[in-house]
């Protein structure tokens, strides 16, 4: 049994190739542990990817797992491991498991799928325009009002679909992907994405940040995207009134390791 056997048996709603995984898991340059059915693999302070094939569990395999990364992250001089990279953190009906090995689980995100071969723009005109923009310290400014850590992610070499009021100031923006390398990947499919969604205060509430969305959806049908990916979100019922639906549920988890796992 191969690790991407079990992968596919423990997440049987990702439809990723075998070479997509290998590429998204970065399984070649991460630590890798193996146990009778299962597997796990390290890199830095974190623990990217634990998985039990169903036929193995209840056995003492992810305890064991766990236990061989925890301390190939302790013999490398860390303190703390996370579960971060592949998954982004304990996934539904793992967290219990988890929370018992000692990490402190926190913030419960969503990654979500919308498919675009039947989208087309649901709501109602809002008092905004959209289109492309390019001036990225306005959109940095106000990326910064949103979410400080996004403000990063705007460097200028990606696409940015923006929504602007009617003095044409910038009040709505989002990073669209028309070909996205992602955990919804699959084969002949073509997977776009929107990124760092965000409206500044001042204008919420008018239904602008949702109608950008949604007419960046369109936008990646007309350039032949057949879903489209949601990252890391925790507005599941936002994004669902768009028809987009909960791949899998994952919440961030963190344990103080020490010099107590050698």
């Amino acid at each position: 049994m191969t690790e991407y056997d079990i992968f596919r048996a423990c997440f049987p709603m990702l439809n990723l190739s075998e070479k997509l995984f290998e590429e998204l898991s970065e399984i070649k340059s991460c630590t890798r542990f193996n146990t009778k059915g299962g597997f796990a693999l390290a890199k830095d302070n974190a623990l990217t990817l634990l998985a039990v094939h169903p036929d193995y569990r209840k056995q003492g395999a992810g305890s064991a797992l766990l236990k061989m990364c925890e301390n190939k992250i302790a013999e490398k001089g860390y303190e703390k491991a996370g579960l971060d990279g592949f998954l982004c953190g304990a996934v539904e009906g793992s967290c219990g498991f988890f929370e018992k090995s000692g990490y402190t689980l926190g913030n419960e995100y969503c990654e979500m799928k919308l498919p675009l071969s039947d989208y087309r723009d649901p709501l109602p005109d809002v008092s905004a325009k959209f289109g492309f923009y390019k001036n990225i310290e306005d959109i940095r400014s106000a990326a910064g009002m949103v979410d400080d850590d996004w403000v990063q992610f705007f460097d200028g070499d990606g696409e940015y679909f923006c929504g602007f009021d009617r003095a044409g100031r910038l009040i709505s923006f989002c990073i669209l992907d028309d070909n996205e390398c992602c955990l919804i990947s699959e084969e002949n499919i073509r997977t776009g994405s929107v990124g760092c969604v965000g409206t500044i205060p001042a204008a919420r509430g008018n239904g602008v940040g949702l109608k950008m969305v949604s007419l960046a959806l369109e936008e990646l049908k007309r350039r032949g995207c057949g879903q489209c990916f949601i990252h890391q979100t925790h507005l599941e019922g936002w994004y669902g009134k768009l028809g987009a639906q909960t791949v899998l549920k994952f919440r961030t988890a963190e344990k103080n390791i020490g010099a107590h796992t050698l």
